[in-house]
């Protein structure tokens, strides 16, 4: 009697382990990430003490987000084009594009591209980026179809899990750095002469910042 009611309690335990860890695993959570984009100085003056550019609102079609495996293949996270439109009324002068579900590993960079609207429908298609504002009291709007990608390698390894961890990722622009040459001296962006400048300077404007945390 001794020995069955020992195999019973032994079951029993057993039983409840599997109910433990079964009730474990299904309150687990496939890890994510979120890309958000962020412009800074929307709305602000930007001035070399001459004519004032302030900018209300810009318009970027962004495709295509990856994540590059330390010692291995890129991992696309988003395939999708996806239109970011930003004004001066959003909070923090950034709106989320995706959160998305990322296999665990450890990752060494991300990139994305700017280009123009092929699969989703927007305003001005003929135009990767729309910038609309005023410059010197006089409204203006502001299109380019300049197509590019960029890539950032972290600073260390970015080790995600397989579970129950989110990765925020925000890239950041200036408009200053937009519409500003190397002296500091603001450009007319309805003079045709700064256009190149201006293009340049927006392909090169761009940054990440990166945050993770466990969700358990």
């Amino acid at each position: 009697m001794k020995s069955l009611l020992t195999y019973g309690i032994m079951l029993g335990l057993l039983f409840c382990c599997s109910s433990c860890s079964s009730s474990t695993d299904s309150s687990s959570q496939p890890s994510r990430i979120a890309y958000t984009m962020q412009v800074n100085s929307l709305g602000n003056e930007i001035t070399d003490n001459s004519d004032a550019l302030y900018v209300t609102s810009v318009r970027l079609v962004l495709e295509t987000f990856e994540l590059g495996l330390d010692n291995g293949p890129t991992v696309v996270v988003n395939p999708s084009e996806i239109e970011a439109r930003v004004d001066d009324t959003e909070e923090g002068n950034s709106v989320q594009l995706f959160s998305n579900t990322v296999a665990g590993g450890t990752y060494r960079s991300t990139s994305f591209g700017v280009g123009l609207a092929d699969d989703i429908s927007v305003e001005n298609p003929e135009y990767s980026i729309l910038v609309t504002g005023t410059y010197g009291g006089t409204e203006f709007t502001f299109g380019t179809d300049i197509v590019f990608r960029r890539d950032f390698n972290f600073t260390g390894a970015l080790f995600i899990p397989n579970q129950d961890f989110a990765v925020d990722v925000t890239i950041t622009t200036d408009i200053e750095d937009w519409f500003t040459d190397r002296e500091g001296a603001v450009l007319d962006p309805m003079a045709s002469e700064n256009r190149s400048l201006i293009e340049t300077n927006i392909e090169t404007s761009f940054d990440i910042e990166i945050t993770g945390s466990s969700t358990e």
